[in-house]
């Protein structure tokens, strides 16, 4: 009598016929497959039907291999190895032996991803090349939602039309919606009642709105002025007249178009013959919110 089992060991698949007058050993529902030195390969019958596969995992080394119906699952005790691509359905769950476990789905289309072979920086990202490879990159300063710049010194204005600030300027991408926060400090060192006007040049495209509270008050019907032109400037913005410091505050938001290109600070004088100061460490923040 002969029995025919199918077996595939490693992932191949063979067919072996094995005589039972042979050196084999049949206990009842067990089969033992014997190398003659020791090694074997017990099969356990269970309630297969006829023509049904049995298919075995090579689990290497000593490890278990523990088989049983599809909707159960297969456990491999010990570590597994696969060469080539192989296809996994439903989740693989990824565990460490001590109940911590890790899910991993597939999406809802087709596609290969491979992971980078090599380790990072610290503070590195993985990016996208976009065709599902993806690799470790420095993280870029644009990443940051701020972008700050402020004076390191002080600039005086002194003509009754609008110049740019050398410093209080900020480069803005296409495509993005910033807050705008200014913290400007003023001075009137001669005291000739110089007040100064504000504006902000933008991209093309882009939709600008602001407005200003001064700490000294004086013109507050002023502060109620929203802006909403590029290069369109302020009323006066009052300031003390006796050379002391004035605060001056600016909030507005900027949504930009489809041109990446500077946000830039302009100021002029009110009046001719006068002139202020706008101090160092004067600032402007934006955040990126959209």
């Amino acid at each position: 009598m002969k029995t025919q089992f199918r077996i595939l060991v490693a992932l191949s698949i063979f067919t072996m016929t094995i005589p039972l007058a042979q050196a084999q050993t049949v206990r009842q529902d067990k089969l033992y497959i014997d190398d003659g030195a020791g090694h074997f390969l017990k099969i356990i019958a269970s309630s297969l039907g006829s023509g049904r596969v049995l298919t075995i995992p090579d689990p290497g080394g000593s490890a278990n291999v523990i088989l049983s119906t599809s909707s159960v699952g297969q456990t491999i005790g010990g570590g597994l190895t696969i060469n080539g691509g192989q296809t996994v359905n439903g989740g693989m769950v990824l565990g460490d032996g001590a109940g911590h476990t890790t899910t991993i789905h597939a999406g809802t289309t087709t596609g290969t991803f491979t992971v980078p072979t090599n380790t990072s920086n610290n503070g590195d990202v993985i990016t996208s090349n976009g065709t599902g490879g993806v690799s470790w990159q420095a993280q870029a300063s644009g990443a940051s939602p701020f972008i700050f710049v402020k004076k390191t010194a002080s600039k005086t204005y002194s003509t009754a039309s609008l110049v740019n600030d050398n410093e209080l300027v900020l480069a803005v991408n296409a495509n993005q919606t910033y807050t705008i926060e200014g913290y400007l400090v003023f001075s009137d060192s001669n005291a000739t009642s110089a007040y100064p006007e504000i504006a902000f040049t933008t991209p093309a495209g882009s939709t600008l709105s602001f407005g200003f509270i001064s700490a000294e008050g004086l013109f507050s019907a002023n502060e109620n002025t929203v802006v909403t032109t590029s290069g369109a400037a302020t009323p006066r913005i009052p300031i003390y007249t006796n050379a002391s410091p004035t605060i001056v505050h600016v909030s507005g938001i900027l949504i930009n178009g489809g041109t990446a290109s500077n946000l830039q600070l302009r100021a002029m004088c009110a009046a001719s013959s006068t002139n202020f100061q706008l101090n160092a460490n004067s600032y402007l923040l934006l955040t990126k919110v959209q």
